[in-house]
């Protein structure tokens, strides 16, 4: 079994939506994601799709997915900030490549 590690980020700026994004590994393949927060998406069962359908997937393919939906169907959000913080933080604790 490879290694399991939780990572959790959060963010928020002045005139923006706070969202929490906690993402659950084993190895480089997202076990589990929940995108939660103050911001309303379009359409709004969006996050419930994403956080299904990221389920087994690589890290980077979940990383581009909850980049596209956040550029596309969040309001209020500036998903390259959040991305680029968890892209950081991702290959400084696993080493996966994003």
């Amino acid at each position: 079994m490879e290694h399991e590690e939780m990572i959790s980020v959060e963010w928020y700026r002045h005139g923006y939506r706070y969202i929490k994004v906690e993402i659950e590994l084993e190895g480089c393949l997202v076990k589990k994601i929940v995108v939660s927060g103050d911001f309303f998406a379009n359409p709004e069962n969006i996050i419930d799709v994403l956080e299904y359908e990221s389920a087994g997937k690589s890290i980077g393919e979940v990383i581009r997915m909850l980049d596209e939906v956040l550029k596309n169907n969040v309001i209020g959000v500036d998903s390259g900030e959040l991305v680029c913080r968890l892209r950081k933080i991702i290959g400084e604790k696993t080493g996966c490549i994003i």
